[in-house]
């Protein structure tokens, strides 16, 4: 490789040489995420190239990862209350944000989902891997791992791959998004109908049954047409 070619070898969405692209595809991701992944575990990658030639590329890691702080006990792997029914499709949130955790986490149980949350990247593709749950929220900016590796190492993990991963952030790079494999974007502030709308889509959920008393024909017929968009069973008398 040029010079040229090495100072972007590493840049997100972007080869080395662009007939790479043309001819096998890509997305330019794969050595940027292994760059990341060696830096988590205190090690690097790097590479050595004579143009015409050929490349070496090297990784280097610790044979023990960790710091050298006195050893925390392990937190157990998180509890699941379910505060809706047995049934109800089980949602994981993963976002830095706690006050998000929370408004996002409880509006959704109002709505019959059952809730767990991650306070961050790394807890979140620990828990994405432990937990069986149905979908994902996941917010991009983040401190300790942000959304778009923790969405690559999702999709790239043959048990992950099919989880249906909805990005929930202010950055507004809905392409970059589903080109890693998004299944929805949508942009903070949140309009939380249309998050409830989304997941119901996708887990085919529906919210319970509910029976409707009004003596009004007319009322009757319009509550049960809002709450069957809400996913709601609905019995008239």
């Amino acid at each position: 490789m040029t010079p040229e070619q090495m100072g972007k070898l590493f840049q997100e969405f972007s080869q080395a040489d662009s007939s790479t692209t043309r001819k096998y595809g890509g997305t330019g991701l794969g050595l940027a995420i292994s760059q990341r992944f060696c830096q988590m575990m205190d090690g690097d990658i790097t590479v050595k190239s004579e143009h015409g030639r050929g490349s070496t590329f090297t990784i280097r890691l610790p044979a023990i990862v960790g710091d050298l702080s006195p050893a925390v006990p392990q937190a157990s792997p998180p509890a699941i209350l379910k505060t809706a029914p047995s049934d109800a499709p089980l949602i994981l949130i993963i976002d830095d944000d706690a006050t998000v955790r929370d408004v996002v986490g409880r509006y959704l149980e109002r709505e019959g989902f059952s809730v767990v949350k991650a306070n961050g990247g790394r807890e979140g593709l620990s828990m994405a891997a432990e937990i069986s749950s149905d979908r994902v929220t996941l917010d991009v900016m983040m401190p300790d791992l942000d959304g778009w590796t923790v969405l690559a190492a999702i999709k790239g993990d043959p048990e992950l791959a099919d989880l249906p991963v909805i990005l929930m952030t202010i950055v507004d790079e809905k392409n970059r998004g589903y080109a890693l494999g998004a299944t929805d974007y949508l942009v903070k502030p949140v309009d939380r109908e249309k998050l409830v709308g989304v997941l119901y889509a996708l887990c085919g959920a529906s919210a319970g049954r509910l029976l409707v008393v009004d003596d009004d024909d007319i009322g009757r017929r319009q509550v049960r047409t809002a709450l069957e968009q809400r996913g709601w069973k609905i019995t008239k008398r």
